[in-house]
């Protein structure tokens, strides 16, 4: 218990830099473009996000979950391959990404708009692709993330506030928001290497073909609820101005931020839920962390409702005083996304059940297609987040049944 409660409270702090350093940056950048910059740069970077979810292929939780039993068992053949394989597959989808982003900028103008900005965004992309942050999770040693991501945040951050001095240094603001990743995941690989914690080693095909079958599960779940979270943002731009999404993204950037409180909770919780002897073991400790996630997903949620005025005018000026009736609409999210936490990624991943996890986020991006369009056509952004509302009720509402159907069946140990 004592370990897991270390690792939540490091990933706290890694947390913290992660979202509260840009934050920092948002009253300065949001007087310096105003929404409509805002907006492009929301779009890029929505943009990244979305290609982040597939270069990420599902690995944070698949290889996570091996390394972390591999670890149990002092199998330290199989975290090297997993290491490997894992390094080794994500790159492989990142140049196709780069590929299939620049042919894809020269058919959609809305992307062909903010092309620099996006291919700046890269960098981030890449960062990404070497961060092994599964690997930490998995020998719950996250510890050894603080340094690197809290230094590499910190130098973006004063690079900001050093060179970005006008609307004309929207460029320079993606470029410096983008290399805290890249830094990160150096800083990370050196630190894997100097410790000996895994190193490259020859691969097996056949294992690394079972490893991208296991995790194209969890990818699916992602690329579904991709449809109604990170991609909501370039279907807005189909109906609406980048001053509009620029009010929209930035209360949806507050929203993420709050919940990133819960997400060290979920990250340092995960591999420990993974690691059970049996199901009675296992539903004990899932009730335990379930309430401690649930409660303080509802305290969020209270939060962001009563307190978006002040929130908004403090962070973002008055320019965008219109983004509190957006962050009321979005302050039951970390409450509705936690249950899905729970029930999806402790609940199904964890028995085993990830197939059911997938198929329940692809009908619920079909779903939200269904009247995602119609709710922008008829009241724009504020429809835009009333949609995505909805749709992540549903999830969490499909993801809690199929758990307590799985669970009645379930014989204990996956």
């Amino acid at each position: 218990m004592s370990l897991v409660r270390k690792n939540i409270f490091v990933l706290f702090l890694i947390q913290g830099t992660n979202y509260i350093f840009p934050l920092l940056t948002i009253p300065y950048l949001s007087r310096i473009f105003g929404p409509t910059g805002i907006g492009a740069l929301a779009l890029a970077q929505a943009t990244i996000l979305y290609l982040t979810l597939v270069v990420d292929f599902g690995f944070n939780l698949t290889v996570t979950r091996r390394i972390s039993i591999a670890f149990e068992k002092k199998n330290f053949l199989e975290i090297n391959q997993l290491y490997t394989q894992t390094l080794i597959i994500k790159f492989s989808i990142f140049l196709l990404v780069a590929l299939f982003m620049l042919i894809l900028c020269q058919f959609v103008l809305q992307l062909d708009n903010i092309k620099v900005l996006i291919f700046i965004g890269f960098i981030s992309l890449l960062g990404s692709v070497l961060n092994p942050i599964w690997l930490f999770q998995g020998i719950q040693r996250m510890g050894m993330l603080l340094i690197p991501t809290t230094l590499s945040k910190l130098i973006s951050l004063v690079l900001i506030f050093i060179f970005v001095k006008s609307s004309q240094d929207l460029n320079w603001a993606m470029f410096f928001t983008s290399l805290g990743m890249f830094l990160s995941a150096i800083v990370s690989l050196y630190y894997i290497k100097q410790q000996k914690l895994a190193h490259f080693c020859q691969i097996n095909l056949e294992k690394s073909i079972n490893l991208v079958q296991e995790s194209f599960y969890i990818f699916l779940s992602y690329l579904g609820s991709s449809v109604y979270t990170t991609m909501n943002t370039f279907i807005m731009s189909f109906f609406v101005g980048l001053r509009d999404i620029g009010i929209y993204s930035s209360a949806d950037k507050v929203v993420m931020t709050a919940q990133s409180l819960m997400s060290p909770i979920h990250q340092a919780i995960f591999p420990n839920l993974s690691s059970f002897s049996d199901k009675n073991e296992y539903l004990n400790k899932f009730k335990k962390y379930g309430l401690i996630l649930f409660s303080v997903a509802s305290l969020i949620s209270v939060s962001l409702f009563f307190l978006s005025k002040i929130i908004v005018l403090i962070l973002f000026g008055k320019e965008f005083y219109e983004s509190y009736k957006i962050l009321q609409l979005l302050s039951p999210l970390p409450l509705i996304i936690s249950l899905g936490v729970i029930f999806g990624q402790w609940g199904l991943i964890a028995i085993g059940e990830s197939k059911i996890l997938g198929k329940i986020y692809l009908i619920a991006g079909l779903l939200h297609l269904s009247y995602i369009f119609i709710l922008l056509k008829l009241d724009g952004i504020y429809g835009a987040a009333i949609s995505i509302v909805l749709t992540e009720s549903l999830v969490s509402m499909f993801l809690s049944i199929f758990f307590f159907k799985k669970i009645k069946t379930w014989g204990g140990k996956t």
